[in-house]
């Protein structure tokens, strides 16, 4: 046995490390999240509103005033800037006017009275329309019918008496003052005329 002892080699002993349960898995790889990219939205272009024509009904224009220049020469009254130019409208003719026939009845069986003299015209709304004409008399009472005549023209009408003529300087020398309706239908433009008077006392 010595003999056979130098000659024994020594056993080397492997000792393999022991392998751990979680050396054995394998290993997790965290994924690297993939970043998407989002292409922006292409925005749709808006529908055009659709005209649909009418062929059938043309739109309505708007009304205009059309101003019709004259080129003649027109003469205008000088006036001041307060006062307010009237057209004086154009008299009808009413055949002496609304009161000839009471003048008829008035001078059956009266006396008549006549004068002759300088007229005067004031500016009346009244009778352009009806033939009512009336005037301003002192020697004939109120309501009293009067008929004036211009000798100028051959013309007649009748106007009812207003009152008398107020007493100041523009009614001097004056048998009369009449409207200017009733001076129209005599034919008379003037401010002042000659005229007979006729009325019953």
């Amino acid at each position: 046995l010595s003999a056979f002892a130098g000659m024994a080699k020594p056993v080397t002993a492997i000792v393999t490390p022991a392998v751990k349960e979680a050396d054995t898995k394998p290993a997790v790889v965290k994924e690297t999240p993939k970043t998407e990219v989002v292409k922006p939205t292409e925005k749709k272009p808006e529908p055009k509103p659709v005209v649909v024509k009418n062929e059938d009904k043309p739109a309505k224009e708007p009304e205009h005033t059309v101003i019709v220049k004259n080129d003649t020469p027109k003469e205008e009254p000088v006036t001041t800037k307060n006062s307010q130019v009237k057209e004086t409208p154009k008299s009808k003719n009413f055949s002496g006017g609304y009161f000839k026939n009471i003048f008829a009845d008035q001078v059956k069986g009266a006396d008549i009275s006549s004068e002759t003299g300088t007229a005067a015209v004031f500016k009346s709304t009244s009778g352009w329309e009806d033939g009512k004409y009336y005037c301003l008399h002192n020697g004939a009472a109120s309501g009293t019918i009067v008929k004036i005549t211009s000798p100028a023209t051959g013309r007649s009408v009748f106007a009812k008496v207003l009152d008398v003529m107020p007493d100041i300087k523009q009614n001097n020398g004056l048998v009369i003052r009449l409207s200017n309706a009733a001076a129209a239908e005599l034919g008379q433009d003037e401010s002042k005329f000659d005229c007979t008077l006729s009325f019953s006392k």
